[in-house]
């Protein structure tokens, strides 16, 4: 999710909306957080953030340096509350986001745990019983899985070729899809409830995408929005939304309703992100538990 820690970031909203609503100044509140920061990369980024506010930058600008800690979502919100003059508005929802994105990440991290559980079994049952051959292929497999990381980080091509490819996996890729379209609706319904226009709220939950195929289907329905196509008519033509997600706009478009329905949506997509999680689990676990079974009746 972030560099730092979602505790971390909770603390410094929840602190940052109390010191507004109390009418004391930025620069302090910043200050004071920095000072009381568990983490040195948290007040290492605060201090950054003052630095460059006494340079003369707007806050959104200050938080926009340090994108590590602060998301796209986050410095968009910030950017409307100077604008509005409802920073301790703003604070809250930014708290809220990350809540609402912690739980998401707790929500992975729980369905993944037990498939790491059997991988770790397995690797040190094979490392048991071939302690000579293992470490080679062990050091071949980490040097594969270093190479492949790194190149997904500094080559956007092979990153998106190699999203396009989890795409197709079967289970996998239902999975990479609803959880990032749970976060593109997260992301858009928080910005559109504070009140950021559609347009400037599309391209920021496009940014927060972390699958560049995805990514790109949001970012191409902007273009046709502009030109006039509703919202529904747009992403309907990315080929990439589902038909239950597609309906539920078009029915906040045809009441009027759309807060409301992206806030829907999003807890839709968070709904969809856990069935696809339960269904890989299903599959990948009699496999892992298969694959568990023949190494121990070879090492045993």
């Amino acid at each position: 999710m972030f560099n730092a820690s979602a505790r971390s970031l909770i603390v410094l909203f929840l602190h940052l909306e109390q010191m507004e609503k109390a009418g004391v100044p930025i620069t302090q509140s910043l200050a004071t957080a920095r000072d009381a920061a568990e983490e040195k990369y948290i007040a290492a980024a605060l201090g950054g953030v003052l630095h460059e506010l006494k340079n003369g930058h707007s806050l959104h600008e200050a938080i926009g340096f340090y994108p590590k800690v602060f998301d796209e979502t986050m410095i968009g919100l910030i950017k409307l509350g100077e604008k509005s003059g409802k920073l301790a508005r703003v604070f809250g929802q930014c708290l809220e986001y990350v809540r609402r994105r912690d739980e998401h990440a707790r929500l992975m991290r729980k369905a993944t745990r037990e498939p790491k559980i059997s991988g770790a079994v397995i690797l040190g049952l094979a490392v048991f019983k071939n302690h000579t051959a293992l470490p080679w292929a062990a050091a071949i497999l980490a040097a594969f899985i270093t190479a492949f990381v790194l190149a997904r980080r500094v080559l956007p091509p092979f990153r998106y070729m190699t999203d396009r490819l989890f795409l197709a996996i079967p289970k996998l890729g239902a999975l990479v899809a609803q959880d990032s379209w749970a976060r593109f609706a997260d992301s858009l319904a928080m910005l559109f409830e504070a009140g950021v226009d559609l347009r400037g709220g599309l391209r920021i939950a496009a940014a927060s995408i972390p699958n560049l195929v995805i990514r790109a289907a949001a970012e191409d329905a902007i273009p046709r929005i502009e030109a006039g196509a509703s919202l529904h008519a747009a992403f309907r033509d990315t080929k990439r939304m589902d038909k239950m997600a597609l309906a539920m706009i078009k029915a906040g478009e045809d009441t009027g309703n759309l807060s409301q329905t992206l806030r829907e949506l999003a807890d839709y997509y968070e709904k969809r992100t856990a069935e696809a999680l339960t269904a890989l689990q299903q599959v990948s676990t009699p496999i892992l538990t298969i694959i568990l079974g023949i190494v121990l009746f070879i090492t045993l």
